[in-house]
């Protein structure tokens, strides 16, 4: 199962979940009724007599209360929601700080912390996904979560107990098995659940309010208080069995599928083994502290709320089990953990030894087509990985500590925008110099280091420093997209190049800074964005071949893919990038397995004439960031 298979089975575990949902908010809002009907028939408006009480249930049944209490419950439970997903607008970042997360800044000079990002940046490359900040969060116990809406808006947290007692192995297979659940799709329907579980556990909370109002009040004819109050604890407590059983339901299976993923990306079964056998070990096992654990349980690597692992409310299978499915001849001992590692010096990576970038991506292309990396997107593999490895050795040691801090990856991506043109040259530096003379001087420093770069280590590099540009303040992020425009426009034309740039920062950058988890339309057929996919496909079609017959051509090849119909190639001078722009905004909204179709089409359309040009790989990788979906990184 590829990336866009497993989008959309999220997309229909979503409505799993509505469902479970509707049964649990009925079977809550008739235990309500059934609540006020006997705390109301035996009271009877203050009577106390046997008769009063019997007169009041031989009534016939008020279907206008039922409906009463119903509309009363179940507005109630939408309100809580609503508020509990207002409040996780933001991402994952949100979930990071609840849960006492604080970000590892990019240019972390702890040893295991950069151990831990060098991981994550390799992992995020081989998968063409953007770079995720990290966050530490203090707890002892082994553990580690990812959340977001999409890929471009994911982080990872990771507890303070996991990075002091796992080697890096050990820390590779973890942070794959959560990487596995950022191209599965699972870490939007978290979100979810975590908003849908808020409104079920609501009731409970309700009812101690009630149950303590009544307790203190002074006046005595507050047994019917306490009652409901009692009566709608008790309710609250099947609320978050029923909250329970549903994590539960939708969580299991997916940690097998994640742990399994592990393997596959990392082709090291024992890393994610050892670090499951060390929780066993471990006196703080995975559990942690947060008095928000309860809500969030269902994210993390390892069960958070140190019960059962057996029990049928568990978020998680039993260590034992998914130790076994992955190292089936295991002898059943866990591991004691080891002391923190110290410092040796220098980086605190394996990376292999360093060569020709350039003959690392070429050699890598023959073994696998763009139409076969999109089929296997998601399914990331060692050879990715190693690869990844190569292509940040490849990059300058000077390089390494710029992509990582906040300011002087501003000028890093300003430097990869820089002409050779010694006229447009001075225009972007002075354009410069006038908002920000220190990030100007920054800049100079970095062209010559950039401007001798292989061109295949341009995008990755830009990918790597996105950790540190979301640091950016709004203000600063506003001011930063203003100047990469105005960089682009300082010799009057738009190169390829340009707008690829241009396009996998912004995308990568814009969820930190505009409101995330809004709705977004599906388009359920191609045929309602037809024009949308000819302006996308005539502008690969022609800037990907040398004559417009061979244009034409490929440009019929990828319409006959999509079953379209006959269409004609849409000429130069009718298209812009700006409307191609607006086109695959347009098609970010089709739903995931129609986005791997499209983008197969796209990849027919550049490889029809056998030959793939740096400029076509770079558009290709834009592309796809623009509809959210990860291309890997060609095999080693």
């Amino acid at each position: 199962m590829n990336f866009f298979q497993h989008q959309e089975t999220a997309r229909r575990n979503t409505w799993k979940l509505i469902g479970l949902f509707v049964i649990a908010v009925a079977a809550l809002i008739v235990m309500t009724n059934i609540l006020v009907a006997l705390v109301f028939g035996l009271l009877g408006n203050g009577a106390a007599d046997s008769y009063q009480a019997a007169h009041n249930f031989s009534q016939p049944f008020n279907w206008g209360r039922f409906w009463q209490i119903a509309l009363f419950v179940a507005g109630t439970i939408g309100l809580v929601m609503l508020f509990k997903w207002m409040q996780l607008r933001s991402g994952g970042r949100v979930i990071a700080e609840r849960l006492g997360g604080t970000a590892i800044p990019s240019g972390t000079q702890d040893y295991k912390q950069r151990q831990l990002l060098n991981v994550i940046e390799e992992m995020a490359i081989a998968a063409g996904l953007p770079v995720p900040p990290v966050y530490l969060l203090p707890e002892q116990g082994i553990n580690a979560f990812a959340a977001g809406y999409e890929p471009s808006d994911a982080v990872i947290g990771i507890t303070r107990g996991s990075l002091e007692q796992l080697n890096r192995d050990q820390l590779q297979g973890v942070i794959a098995h959560e990487f596995s659940h950022i191209l599965n799709g699972d870490m939007r329907i978290n979100l979810r659940l975590i908003a849908v579980l808020s409104g079920i556990v609501f009731i409970g909370h309700a009812g101690r309010a009630v149950l303590n109002s009544g307790r203190y009040s002074r006046r005595k004819s507050n047994g019917g208080q306490l009652s409901i109050g009692l009566g709608l604890v008790v309710i609250g407590y099947i609320g978050v069995l029923m909250g329970s059983l549903i994590k539960a339901a939708i969580s299991r299976q997916r940690e097998f599928l994640a742990d399994a993923s592990a393997v596959q990306y990392t082709r090291n079964p024992q890393g994610i083994a050892d670090a499951l056998k060390i929780i066993g070990g471990n006196h703080a096992g995975s559990g942690l502290d947060s008095r928000r654990a309860e809500e969030n349980s269902h994210l993390f690597f390892g069960d958070a709320l140190r019960r059962a692992a057996n029990s049928a409310m568990s978020t998680h299978p039993p260590l034992e089990e998914r130790i076994r499915r992955i190292e089936p001849g295991w002898n059943g001992e866990f591991l004691t953990p080891k002391a923190p590692e110290k410092d040796p010096g220098g980086e605190p990576e394996t990376t292999p030894q360093r060569r020709n970038v350039g003959a690392v991506v070429t050699s890598a292309i023959a073994a696998s087509s763009l139409s076969d990396r999109i089929h296997h997107s998601g399914e990331m593999g060692h050879p990715q990985l190693i690869n990844s490895r190569q292509v940040i050795g490849a990059i300058p040691d000077t390089l390494r500590e710029v992509w990582r801090d906040v300011y002087q990856a501003r000028a890093l991506v300003l430097s990869l925008l820089i002409q050779r043109d010694k006229g447009v040259r001075e225009k972007q530096l002075t354009l410069l110099e006038v908002r920000d003379p220190a990030l100007c001087e920054l800049t100079k420093e970095l062209i010559p280091i950039t401007e001798v770069l292989a061109t295949e280590t341009r995008l990755p590099l830009v990918e790597l420093a996105i950790p540190a540009l979301k640091q950016q303040s709004y203000k600063q992020f506003l001011q930063f997209r203003e100047l990469i425009q105005r960089f682009i426009d300082a010799d009057g034309n738009v190169s390829l190049y340009e707008w690829a740039l241009q396009q996998v920062t912004l995308t990568h950058l814009q969820p930190t800074y505009k409101k995330p988890g809004e709705f977004k339309p599906r388009f359920s057929s191609l045929r309602y964005l037809d024009m949308e996919c000819y302006q996308v496909l005539s502008f690969l079609a022609l800037r990907g071949h040398v004559n417009f017959y061979s244009a034409e051509t490929a440009f019929h090849q990828a319409v006959f893919h999509l079953e379209l119909g006959p269409a004609n190639l849409i000429r130069d001078e009718q298209l812009s990038l700006e409307k191609v722009t607006v086109a695959l905004q347009k098609l970010n909204y089709l739903k995931p397995l129609l986005k791997q179709e499209f983008l197969t089409a796209c990849a027919i359309c550049v490889e029809v004439d056998s030959v793939i040009t740096i400029a076509e790989r770079e558009l290709m990788r834009a592309i796809a960031a623009m509809m959210d979906c990860p291309l890997p990184l060609e095999g080693a």
